[in-house]
């Protein structure tokens, strides 16, 4: 707290100053005549400032004191609830967010300041980091140091993201070699506030937030550096997936520094997850099979159905369907769709599909009467979709259709079996 008053004091002094220099007609390096910055139409001398500096002084004073609390408790006087609650929003916002002004107004001053000198953006965000990082070094015990440390990272670190993502998805900005140092400074400096966090200032655990921002900046580095090397955007954005993917869910809970962390890099890794499905599907819908994307789809599968089995999560139950799905259908296409009478084909094999998926819930044990029904409900939508795009697109056949009805009955009664069988166990 005595951090945070001297910083207050400090910060108002600092517009007590400002003020001061402005009512005397001169400008920010106390040179007289410069009309530009000139106050005196306003105020002549400076009762106005002085009277501005000694209300919020007094304000802190009460804010940050327990004599308030003592003189003067309100919590027990209903009249005086919406003032109490005001009170304390006001009081949280300056003890816990208003240091991050101090930060935008530095960086803000100090990039006009060099942008005065013709610096270019990047050099700048290197000079800062720089100095940020060495005032860090002098002295890693304060926690002012040590919180403008991991802002300036996270700040950086979202503004090249947003660069990473102009470049790959919109359009090309030109990426300088002080920008790949820059990037490679940023990985550094997540680290030095890991360090910090956990050996410096001992915390049990990182904040969750960061950890966000950090595993974003990691994927949207890591993409960019390696995407040259690739023709498709969707490989690399599956391959980079996967692996941090696994990395998050497996390898980093088990390091002591994460084992708080846990959630939140679980969190991540699910969120990874899906994308790798995402790209790798878009991949063999768009590119045709791949055998290692192919890999990588058969790994999700087993994956997403842990991550169901053990935590109910829907979302990775439906992801793992969908996948085999496309997987299947990328293989269809890729060896079978060039055969003769390939429309005839497509359709025995969505009926496979179909009798395939519904016979597989009759061998593998799902955990919630729900999971069957998704299964059921996936399967019927697909054969009945197929079936009206064969019609469309070869014309009506009755028998054609009067087998298919037939299967179709087949199945609907053996999910009538399975589901009843399902309620008997339960009752």
């Amino acid at each position: 707290m005595n951090y945070l008053l001297l910083f207050v004091s400090f910060f108002f002094g600092i517009i007590f100053n400002f003020f001061y220099t402005l009512s005397l007609g001169r400008d920010f390096f106390f040179h007289k005549g410069s009309s530009a910055y000139s106050l005196e139409s306003l105020s002549g001398n400076i009762f106005i400032e002085t009277f501005i500096f000694v209300m919020l002084g007094i304000f802190f004073f009460f804010s940050f004191s327990d004599f308030s609390k003592k003189k003067w408790d309100i919590s027990n006087q209903q009249e005086f609830w919406f003032f109490e609650q005001l009170w304390t929003y006001i009081k949280n916002f300056f003890k816990k967010y208003i240091y991050f002004f101090w930060f935008l107004f530095f960086y803000i001053s100090s990039y006009i300041i060099l942008k005065n000198y013709s610096i270019d953006f990047s050099y700048f965000i290197f000079i800062i980091n720089s100095i940020v990082l060495f005032i860090f070094l002098i002295n890693k015990k304060i926690f002012i140091i040590r919180d403008l440390l991991r802002v300036n990272t996270i700040l950086f670190s979202i503004i090249y993201i947003a660069i990473y993502s102009l470049n790959l998805f919109w359009w090309k900005i030109w990426f300088f070699v002080v920008d790949f140092i820059n990037s490679f400074f940023l990985l550094f400096l997540y680290i030095v506030v890991i360090y910090s966090d956990m050996y410096v200032f001992k915390k049990e655990r990182l904040h969750s937030f960061f950890i966000y921002c950090f595993s974003v900046f990691l994927f949207f580095f890591l993409i960019f550096n390696t995407h040259f090397f690739f023709s498709s955007l969707s490989f690399v954005v599956s391959i980079i997936s996967f692996f941090l993917s696994l990395i998050f869910f497996y390898i980093l809970p088990e390091l002591n520094l994460f084992k708080k962390n846990i959630w939140a890099l679980k969190y991540v890794s699910l969120f990874l997850n899906y994308l790798w499905i995402i790209s790798a599907c878009m991949y063999l819908v768009f590119y045709g099979f791949n055998i290692f994307i192919f890999f990588i789809l058969f790994t999700s599968w087993g994956f997403n159905f842990f991550i169901h089995q053990k935590f109910q999560n829907y979302i990775s139950f439906i992801f793992w369907y969908i996948s085999i799905l496309i997987a299947m259908f990328s293989f269809y296409f890729h060896f079978l769709f060039f055969w003769e009478q390939k429309h005839i084909f497509f359709l025995i094999f969505t009926v496979f599909l179909e009798v395939f998926s519904i016979g597989l819930t009759f061998f593998i044990q799902l955990k919630n009467i729900y999971d069957y029904i998704i299964v059921y409900v996936f399967s019927y939508s697909i054969i009945i979709f197929w079936l009206v795009y064969f019609f469309i697109s070869k014309g009506f056949d009755i028998f054609i259709f009067w087998i298919i009805l037939l299967l179709l009955s087949l199945s609907i009664f053996s999910t009538y079996y399975k589901i009843n069988s399902i309620n008997k166990q339960n009752k």
